[in-house]
C-alpha cells in the first residue's frame, strides 16, 4: 500500500499545479484544462507459471496460476493543453465483483501429468492505476506521446474462510501515437502504445503451511507489450462532452526469477517461465472543459 499512498500524493500535487497555473493564466486564455470522471467495465486477466528449478526444468512447467476478474472501474482523467503541448494525468481503481482463478500443478514437461488442479473464487481482488502522459500535437490531427504508468493489483484466491493473495506491481514506460477525426460535433480518436517495464510480485500463499507468511514467494521479470485504444466523443456544448472508450492492454514477460520462502527460514530459487496480463476496458466519461 506504500505505492498507493505515494501516488495519491503525486496526483494531489499535479492537480494543485494544474489548478494554480489555470488561475494564474486564466486572463491570457492560452491554457486549456479538461477534467473527465469516468466509469467502466474492466476484465483483468493475470497468468503466470514457474518451473521446478532455476534452469527452467524439472519439469519445465511445475505450477501455473490463472485469474479472470470482472470489475466496475471508476477514475478521473485531467489534461492541460498549452499550444501544441499537452500533459495528462489519470487515476483509476477497481474491485472485482466476480472472478475465478485456477491453480494447476504438473509432474511432467509441457503441462503434462496434472497432479493437482482446483478452481477458486477471486472476488474482491483489486486493481489500481496511475499515469502521467506528456504529448505533442503534429499536423493533420496526429499526436505523439510518452507516458509513465504504475499499476498495482491484488489478486485473491478465496478458500473457505481464508484467502491467499498474489500482489503485483508494474512500472511502465509507454511511447505512442494517436489520430483524431473531427466531423461537426463528433470526434473519433484511435491510438496505440509500445510498452516496456518492470514487474514485481509477492504471494501470501495460505494454502500451504510449509511456506512463510506474509511473503511466501516473490517474482521479478522484465516485461513488454502494447496498448490499443479507441474513443468516440460527442460535443454537447462548449463546456461539456460525453465520451465512450475501449482500451486493450497486453503485457508479457518470460524467463524471470521466482523465489520461494519457507517457514523454516530458508529459500529456494526457480524460474518464472512467464507472466501475462490482459486488460479489456469499456468506459464512459463526462468531459468538462474549463473556459
Amino acid at each position: 500500500m506504500g505505492h498507493i499512498v505515494v501516488f495519491y500524493r503525486r496526483v494531489n500535487l499535479i492537480l494543485c499545479f494544474i489548478c494554480s497555473i489555470t488561475f494564474v493564466n486564466s486572463q491570457e486564455n492560452k491554457i486549456k484544462v479538461m477534467f473527465a470522471p469516468n466509469i467502466g467495465l474492466l476484465n483483468n486477466k493475470v497468468n503466470w507459471a514457474i518451473s521446478g528449478d532455476e534452469n527452467g526444468q524439472n519439469p519445465n512447467y511445475l505450477s501455473e496460476l490463472k485469474w479472470n476478474n470482472y470489475s466496475i472501474q471508476t477514475g478521473i482523467t485531467s489534461k492541460v493543453n498549452y499550444g501544441k503541448l499537452g500533459l495528462g494525468v489519470n487515476y483509476s481503481h477497481a474491485d472485482s465483483k466476480h472472478g475465478k482463478a485456477v491453480d494447476t500443478d504438473f509432474s511432467g514437461d509441457n503441462r503434462t501429468n496434472i497432479i493437482y488442479q482446483e478452481k477458486f473464487s477471486s472476488k474482491n481482488s483489486s486493481y489500481y492505476k496511475f499515469g502521467i502522459r506528456p504529448e505533442f500535437r503534429l499536423r493533420n490531427n496526429w499526436i505523439v506521446s510518452m507516458a509513465y504508468n504504475h499499476i498495482e493489483s491484488k489478486n485473491l484466491l478465496n478458500h473457505g474462510t481464508n484467502f491467499s493473495t498474489y500482489t503485483y506491481g508494474q512500472d511502465l514506460l509507454l511511447v505512442g501515437f494517436s489520430w483524431r477525426y473531427i466531423h461537426k460535433k463528433i470526434i473519433w480518436e484511435i491510438g496505440g502504445d509500445f510498452i516496456t517495464g518492470k514487474y514485481l510480485a509477492d504471494g501470501d500463499w495460505k494454502l500451504r503451511t510449509d511456506l512463510a507468511h506474509p511473503v511466501s514467494f516473490s517474482h521479478e521479470i522484465d516485461i513488454y507489450g502494447g496498448n490499443f485504444s479507441s474513443g468516440l466523443e460527442y460535443v454537447i456544448d462548449k463546456s461539456f462532452c460525453i465520451r465512450l472508450d475501449y482500451n486493450l492492454n497486453y503485457i508479457y514477460g518470460k524467463d524471470g526469477k521466482d523465489t520461494m520462502y519457507y517457514f523454516y527460514n530458508y529459500s529456494v530459487g526457480t524460474r518464472l517461465k512467464y507472466t501475462e496480463t490482459i486488460n479489456n476496458l469499456i468506459s464512459t466519461a463526462l468531459v468538462y472543459k474549463l473556459k
